[in-house]
């Protein structure tokens, strides 16, 4: 039990800025290949997938005022 609250305490902690921007460039990077990828009917789809992902990324942007 232990061993499963540290791993939760260690996911939640702060990043810093620079393994902030390491992951935000890996999201793009990942977004782009699929981007890639996609046919046409399927774009509609991709595009509201990458944009959860943007949104995700911007919630964990360090020194984001939470409402």
């Amino acid at each position: 039990m232990n061993e499963l609250i540290e791993g939760k305490v260690d996911q939640m902690r702060e990043i810093t800025r620079p393994e902030f921007e390491a992951y935000e460039k890996w999201v793009e990077a990942v977004l782009a290949s699929v981007e890639r990828t996609v046919e046409a009917s399927d774009r509609v789809d991709f595009e509201e997938v990458a944009a959860a992902a943007r949104e995700v990324v911007d919630i964990r942007r360090p020194g984001r005022a939470y409402q």
